[in-house]
């Protein structure tokens, strides 16, 4: 079983939750004025946000990594919430306001979005693996309809 270098940096780092509700909730209400500040600084760190992410929710299904004690390879989407945090937990530390039992889509592609913009910067190999979907062409994908008037027994 091959292992990944640890993103030394992060082990004892906690994640934080970039979710806008939780950044409202974090810098309490401050009044009318307070909202529309807010508000704007909300849009630009989602427009800050945009840019620094690699992965989107369907990219989770593209991810697999190989839990721990396993050979079969499992993409991130349909991990198990105690697979996929035990494999991430070589990774990075400090998941106090996930709850790791649940480990939720969203919370699984902020991860992910952190891990690979820290293992960039840093010179580390990300610790998730990449499937490519194929490019089909439309015009190369045969028409099953033409052929529905023969039965299946025909068929064969």
């Amino acid at each position: 079983m091959s292992e990944h270098p640890q993103c030394d940096g992060t082990l004892n780092d906690n994640i934080l939750n970039t979710s806008p509700l939780s950044q409202i909730e974090a810098q309490g209400e401050s009044g009318k004025s307070g909202k529309k500040k807010q508000k704007k600084q909300l849009e630009i760190e989602g427009e800050e946000a945009d840019e620094l992410t690699k992965y989107q929710p369907l990219d989770l299904k593209l991810l697999t990594f190989k839990p721990i004690g396993s050979n079969q390879e499992v993409d991130i989407w349909h991990a198990s919430p105690s697979d996929f945090h035990a494999y991430v937990q070589q990774y990075a530390k400090g998941f106090s306001k996930v709850n790791v039992n649940i480990w939720p889509l969203a919370e699984r592609l902020a991860l992910v979005n952190f891990l690979w913009k820290y293992c960039q910067e840093h010179g580390y190999s990300f610790p998730f693996r990449q499937h490519l979907v194929p490019d089909v062409d439309a015009a190369s994908v045969p028409n099953v309809d033409e052929n529905t008037d023969k039965s299946a027994p025909e068929a064969e």
